[in-house]
């Protein structure tokens, strides 16, 4: 079984790391980067499919840096693909949908004045754009600019999409995934610092699962996940559940794991018990060790996973807990290559990289620290 997931690092990643574990295999062939919007994953189903081109001068703005090499290769449609939606803003220039992360990159000079910032993005709207020109051409900063990246900012306008704007895209990815094929997932409903939700992302979530219902298309809602009494909101997000937009590994893995469970095993596979239970019972021991290396209870977690590696030395979740064991430990010429071969398996994710990137700069390796960084940082 093939599957690919359209999205942003919440899927990606965990879908990445589950190859192993429910045999299937990851297409990423033609994924040239990350998405949020419901135009975004359609304008990537597209190219992927060769449905489509990306002009040159917006490349930058939507391919990740180190995919570009690749593009050439050709998408064999897999048996799944994953849509994820999280966002409604959507940029444009040129008639493309562009990456919000790698456009302020790309110019972090004009975008690293909060101000500055905050005043281009209030006129980034067609109705404002006379006023946005106008401020421009008297910024100092702008006038430093070539001629394309002029042209370019002047171009990009900043659209939020309603319900209906998100309806038709959904209708149009199902048309050509074809509607067994697909799934849809959202955003999460986390809470913030001061115990309510984002009202604009409740809303969104909302209405992706209004939408994929009155389709009949499965999709998936990770609050509900979230929402258990094993899960919580501390266990599932970074940053001990303040960080609302980036899943821990093992909720990234819980949400892969009911996929499989609720959705995609009663469509193609049938579902192991005994293969579920073991899986589940991993996943509470990956927790646990997560919770020692977060408490600074480096034997315990040491202990648990070379007991676990005895059992299954190649296992690349308990190989890349060795190797965060390791960088701990100071041993970064281990860690670099046991976090070589974990990639070697099921890729590279975001945990994976600030593995890679510590052991890097335990090794005094800072320029190969520095070029993997840039080329593969994960938006």
């Amino acid at each position: 079984m093939t599957l690919t997931p359209v999205g942003s690092c919440r899927i990606v990643n965990p879908i990445k790391r589950a190859q192993p574990y429910f045999h299937f295999q990851a297409n990423f062939k033609r994924v040239y980067g990350f998405t949020h919007t419901s135009s975004e994953a359609l304008q990537q189903i597209r190219f992927m499919l060769g449905m489509t081109d990306i002009p040159e001068r917006v490349r930058p703005f939507i391919f990740r840096p180190a995919i570009r090499d690749t593009l050439s290769e050709q998408h064999t449609p897999s048996d799944v693909y994953i849509v994820e939606i999280s966002s409604q803003k959507k940029i444009m220039a040129y008639g493309c949908c562009l990456q919000i992360n790698y456009l302020t990159r790309y110019f972090s000079d004009f975008f690293s004045q909060p101000e500055r910032a905050r005043i281009y993005w209030s006129l980034a709207t067609p109705e404002q754009a006379q006023k946005r020109d106008a401020y421009l051409n008297e910024d100092p900063c702008f006038a430093g600019l070539s001629v394309d990246d002029k042209a370019l900012l002047k171009s990009l306008h900043v659209e939020q999409m309603d319900e209906h704007a998100i309806d038709a895209d959904m209708q149009e990815i199902v048309r050509i995934l074809g509607r067994d094929n697909v799934i849809f997932m959202t955003h999460i409903d986390a809470l913030t610092q001061t115990g309510n939700v984002i009202p604009s992302r409740s809303r969104l979530i909302h209405h992706v699962e209004n939408i994929a219902s009155r389709m009949g298309i499965p999709c998936i809602n990770p609050t509900h996940l979230m929402a258990t009494s094993t899960m919580g909101q501390k266990r599932a997000l970074e940053k001990n559940g303040d960080d609302l937009t980036h899943y821990t590994d093992f909720f990234g893995d819980t949400i892969v794991a009911a996929l499989f469970k609720t959705v995609i095993h009663g469509r193609i596979n049938p579902v192991d018990d005994t293969l579920q239970a073991k899986q589940d019972q991993m996943s509470l021991l990956v927790s646990d060790i997560h919770q020692w290396l977060a408490n600074d209870d480096i034997v315990a977690a040491s202990q648990a996973v070379f007991c676990a590696l005895r059992e299954q030395p190649h296992d690349p979740t308990w190989v890349q807990l060795r190797a965060v064991i390791f960088n701990r430990l100071g041993h970064y010429e281990q860690a670099y290559q046991d976090i070589v071969d974990v990639e070697t398996h099921i890729g590279m994710t975001d945990s994976t990289l600030r593995c890679r990137l510590k052991a890097l700069s335990g090794l005094k390796h800072w320029q190969d620290a520095l070029l993997d960084g840039r080329n593969h940082a994960v938006q």
